[in-house]
């Protein structure tokens, strides 16, 4: 279904690439190294995002690099601002970054998970309501304006999706009123905030984890292990490890996966007749929340692209 969630994006253009170069880690089994910033999925002029995942991280992780989209600031409201802060009006046009998620994020406090959470819950929803809004425009113009440099092909898509989007919501409109918009929206949303235990899943897939035993290395991908109901309402997704090792298994054979190969997933030691699924969703949200963590080990590959690696 057309969504206002910014899926289409993701799936489309994101979710293959991320498989390789999530958090600019090396592809299996090569060296190179992609810049899989905030502001490089902006800029980028490739068909695909280096690393579709950044653009939910960055509501609720550290990142490295610049942050995105940078916009041009209209000149009458940069002399505007100018005056109000009583300095000089620019000479040259200004350019502005616009990041919903990471303007939130900087007002984290370590320690405050309520607090925490709740920008985060903000700083999405505005973000998924701006999202519509941009439905519309790009719809209209047949440009996707905060992705300048991709190629011709990508706004034909992104206009494609937004005219079938927009239909589709005038129709939901017009047979159930407000109220089936506003249902519609937030299914899209609800499950990704907390305390929808979902959320524990999506906010955590992708963190700076170590392996258990070992004092070294980077693991980028974690898996929720909490019983069958769990891998039920989350449609697989929880096996999120799984997924990476193995992404052309279907959701829904992931856990099978896991009985498949336990030496290489956590809390499988016993086998069959031990299988961990004692994972608390609320404990991790606490500390998901509390304790953030970099994205996808970016911390590591960024010291891979200062060697040049």
């Amino acid at each position: 279904m057309p969504s206002a969630f910014g899926y289409y994006l993701y799936l489309r253009f994101g979710h293959l690439s991320h498989h390789a170069w999530h958090g600019s880690t090396a592809a299996a089994g090569g060296t190179e190294v992609v810049d899989a910033s905030l502001a490089a999925a902006f800029a980028s002029d490739a068909p695909n995002f280096e690393d579709g995942d950044v653009l939910f991280a960055s509501h609720r992780m550290k990142l490295r690099g610049e942050a995105g989209p940078r916009v041009q600031v209209p000149p009458r409201l940069a002399r505007a601002a100018a005056r109000i802060r009583g300095k000089a009006p620019p000479a040259e046009a200004v350019r502005a970054t616009v990041s919903v998620g990471r303007a939130a994020f900087r007002r984290w406090k370590p320690g405050h998970p309520g607090r925490n959470a709740c920008l985060y819950a903000a700083s999405f929803l505005a973000e998924r309501a701006m999202l519509q809004v941009n439905d519309l425009v790009v719809a209209a113009t047949g440009r996707n304006a905060f992705f300048p440099n991709k190629p011709e092909q990508f706004h034909r898509s992104c206009a494609a999706y937004c005219r079938c989007a927009a239909a589709v919501r005038t129709l939901l409109y017009l047979a159930g009123g407000w109220r089936a918009w506003t249902v519609l929206t937030l299914s899209e949303v609800l499950w990704c905030l907390p305390p929808h235990p979902a959320a524990a899943m999506f906010v955590t897939n992708h963190g700076s984890g170590r392996a258990e035993g070992e004092e070294e290395g980077c693991v980028p991908t974690s898996s929720t292990y909490a019983g069958r109901w769990y891998a039920a309402l989350t449609l697989g997704t929880n096996y999120h490890m799984e997924h990476h090792d193995f992404p052309d298994v279907p959701f829904h054979q992931l856990g099978r996966l896991r009985r498949i190969a336990p030496e290489f997933y956590r809390g499988m030691e016993g086998g069959d007749e031990d299988i961990y699924e004692g994972d608390n969703v609320f404990r991790i949200m606490e500390k998901a929340f509390s304790e953030p963590e970099f994205y996808s080990c970016m911390d590591d590959a960024n010291n891979l692209m200062e060697a040049g690696i």
